[in-house]
């Protein structure tokens, strides 16, 4: 874990000070057990200012002093500093078919608690909002004495607005848009933010790989829906309203030829190559179509598409409109994961469909990676990472006159 405190400090001029205990704190995480001693041969600190610092990581409970540990040969035995990710906490929300989930999470992602409740097809912004207040109390009463709640972090599919306070459209409940958020953050007393899934799924992998902060990347989801994100070093662009990589809407097929999108529009991506719109046709080859994205791509693994058109004609839909969207927003990295590509024979056709399409200057600079790993346990930490950071900015500054 690693939210770059005292590289923000640096970087915008902080005090010495200040740097110093924010890489203290980085030490001790990274290690997840360490010592005064090895921290000064490491940094090479004053023993003074280390043992400050620690002083202070410890009265806010942010690490905590374990059993004598005596080192090996001669030496004063030595105490072993831990961190402790469950002090500060967020609740994170995520949708999964007609399911809110709500978890409380630590400062690794790690879920401390978690709450469901299924949402009605046919519900509206009320009853939605209802839904969600009611699963975020719940996790309310699960917080500790000890533990500060920094935010709530909410993660849905569809658009979202770009302050991150009100959900545009979706059209897993077409009766809930324009719903506010903006009063959640009066109600709970802390920051409220609202984010497009895919986005927090992207700026969880950002968080997660430093080194990608440096690159362009694509993030594809092909499930029940389809739908993209996109980030250039390692910022994911934002607009008033919708998304850069909003794919599962682009229009594909003539208006006279078109079938009506659940969006409302005709033509589009997800017409031809989403889990709604192929449900009748794979219920023939499954025998059935489950409403969660995990047992889907189970049962298609296993299948053989070999020859099937309507897959066939799926695989180069979705690959020509990730093509698309390249040739707009060059990346160096396309990523693609869902059900569908846990499909062999769907996996290796659509990463040669993609390769075919790319133009000829792209071929062979540009990364396809198909990722059959399940994203859900990343939402919950890329939707609340930046109120543990932003917590961990305010904490972390040095207390006291010595700070040069």
């Amino acid at each position: 874990m690693n939210y770059l405190v005292s590289e923000y400090y640096l970087n915008r001029g902080f005090k010495t000070r200040d740097i110093e205990k924010a890489r203290l704190y980085e030490l001790i995480c990274a290690e997840d057990g360490t010592s005064r001693k090895r921290m000064n041969q490491k940094l090479r600190l004053r023993p003074n200012n280390v043992s400050d610092s620690v002083q202070q990581l410890t009265e806010d409970e942010l690490v905590y002093e374990d059993a004598e540990v005596r080192i090996q040969g001669k030496g004063r035995p030595e105490v072993i500093l831990h961190p402790r990710f469950d002090r500060l906490v967020a609740i994170s929300v995520g949708v999964s078919s007609n399911t809110l989930t709500a978890d409380l999470i630590d400062m690794e992602g790690k879920s401390v608690w978690q709450k469901s409740l299924p949402v009605p097809d046919d519900a509206d912004n009320t009853v939605f909002l209802e839904s969600l207040v009611r699963l975020i109390i719940e996790l309310e009463y699960c917080i500790t004495k000890r533990q500060i709640l920094v935010g709530i972090g909410i993660a849905v599919p569809g658009i979202v607005s770009a302050n991150g306070t009100r959900w545009v459209f979706n059209s897993r409940w077409p009766e809930v848009s324009n719903l506010d958020f903006s009063k959640l953050s009066v109600r709970f007393k802390v920051p409220v933010r609202l984010y497009r899934f895919l986005d927090s799924q992207l700026n969880a992998l950002i968080f997660r790989n430093v080194s990608i902060n440096d690159s362009s990347i694509i993030l594809v989801h092909w499930g029940y829906g389809i739908g993209a994100a996109y980030c250039i070093n390692g910022k994911i662009p934002s607009l008033v309203a919708g998304s850069s990589s909003e794919i599962g809407h682009m229009k594909i097929v003539p208006p006279k030829d078109a079938t009506l999108c659940r969006c409302g529009e005709r033509g589009c991506l997800e017409t031809v190559s989403s889990g709604w719109a192929l449900q009748k046709h794979l219920e023939s080859v499954l025998g059935t179509f489950p409403s969660d994205e995990k047992e889907l791509g189970r049962l298609m693994a296993s299948c053989d598409f070999s020859g099937d058109p309507v897959i066939k004609r799926a695989v180069e839909s979705v690959a020509c409109v990730i093509d698309n969207t390249h040739r707009v927003f060059p990346a160096d990295r396309i990523i693609v994961y869902g059900p569908f590509i846990g499909n062999q024979l769907i996996r290796r056709a659509l990463v040669e469909t993609i390769r075919e399409k790319l133009p000829w200057y792209s071929k062979a600079s540009v990364e396809i990676e198909i990722m059959t790993r399940d994203f859900e346990d990343i939402t919950a930490l890329g939707c609340c990472a930046d109120f543990f950071k932003t917590r961990l900015i305010e904490m972390l500054a040095f207390r006291g006159t010595d700070n040069n």
